[in-house]
């Protein structure tokens, strides 16, 4: 009877302790997801010196899910948005951890908004990636003997975003909407890597990369379609150093570039570059040059043999003015600009 009685004690002791662990893993389960986004939120200025906004979080700590929505990382000024994020959801393989293995299934990105701002050499993240930079260099100097741990990411998506670029020393804009990419894996333990990314245009061309990477071999192969570039989007920069008023037209490029991360100059690339409809006006708003079509075939650019192979040129209706004025000069001599000229005939007087 004593012997009973105390089994009876032992079996209701550990069941109270199962039940207690079982109350407290669920507590946990439930209260992570809160206060994780209250921490983020409150002290996101002190971690990252940019204050963060979270809509929803949840981190479900039974299968490794995580799903954020509505997260907003704001300027320094706190006044617009530098990103924004529709939705993150990400799952992680629990178990592999047992085998020191990082194992992440999905990360899917949904709406991603990213604003960039570049005054000469600064950008609107310079302050962030100034304040990690220590941080970084600490973690790669305790890591630098290796970790033992192998990383896996999987079935990354990204859909329905955007990035604006505004460099604000130039006056020139770029924007790419519905931008798209999906990688099936990235593996850093020997194994290849493909990735797939596709750009749209705010002014309706794309920009399409297709790249296969072996990180045991180094050793990489890299397609790059770009079609419909607006000439018009470049001017800002070809004034810098050329006096046109306009440059219009659409370019494009397809190129299969081959070569090792080891030797990084070293890499082949074939392919063809083409445009249409140029049409160039010089200072005066006249005709300087046009075309309705240029291509050019690329045989091999080799740079270990510094050698650059064009297998043909083809140019349809090209056309151009020159106007030849009294004191010896024409339209085409005023194609520097100011600083341009100054140097080039400082460097005729010297």
């Amino acid at each position: 009877r004593y012997k009973h009685q105390v089994m009876k004690k032992g079996i209701l002791a550990l069941v109270i302790t199962l039940c207690s662990l079982a109350l407290v893993v669920i507590l946990a389960a439930v209260l992570v997801s809160p206060l994780s986004k209250r921490y983020i939120v409150t002290h996101s200025k002190e971690l990252t010196g940019r204050q963060i906004n979270i809509d929803r979080l949840r981190i479900n700590v039974f299968d490794g899910t995580l799903r954020i929505k509505g997260f907003k990382v704001a300027e320094a000024d706190d006044t617009t948005d530098f990103a924004a994020l529709g939705e993150l959801h990400v799952k992680m393989s629990l178990p592999q951890l047992l085998n020191h293995r990082i194992i992440i299934k999905k990360i899917h990105l949904d709406s991603l908004y990213l604003n960039i701002i570049q005054n000469r050499e600064t950008f609107n993240f310079s302050d962030m990636v100034q304040r990690f930079a220590s941080d970084t260099a600490a973690v790669e100097k305790d890591t630098a003997g290796g970790s033992g741990w192998e990383l896996g990411l999987y079935d990354i998506l990204l859909e329905n975003s955007t990035i604006k670029y505004h460099d604000k020393v130039v006056g020139a804009d770029f924007g790419f909407r519905d931008l798209s990419l999906y990688i099936p894996g990235v593996y850093f333990a020997g194994k290849s890597t493909d990735v797939g990314l596709n750009l749209s245009l705010n002014d309706g061309g794309s920009i399409g990369m297709n790249l296969k990477y072996d990180m045991e071999k180094g050793e990489y192969n890299l397609g790059l379609g770009i079609r419909d570039l607006k000439l018009e989007d470049f001017l800002p920069y070809v004034r810098e150093s050329v006096d046109i008023r306009s440059l219009d037209g659409r370019a494009g490029m397809e190129l299969s570039i081959d070569g090792n991360l080891n030797h990084i100059m070293d890499f082949t690339a074939t392919g063809s570059l083409f445009a249409s409809e140029i049409d160039i006006k010089d200072r005066d708003s006249e005709l300087l040059l046009s075309a309705d079509s240029l291509y050019v075939g690329i045989e091999k650019i080799d740079l270990a043999d510094k050698r650059v192979g064009i297998s043909e040129i083809y140019v349809d209706k090209i056309a151009s003015r020159l106007v030849l004025n009294a004191d010896s000069t024409n339209n085409f001599s005023y194609l520097l600009s100011d600083t341009d000229e100054e140097e080039a005939q400082q460097s005729v007087e010297a």
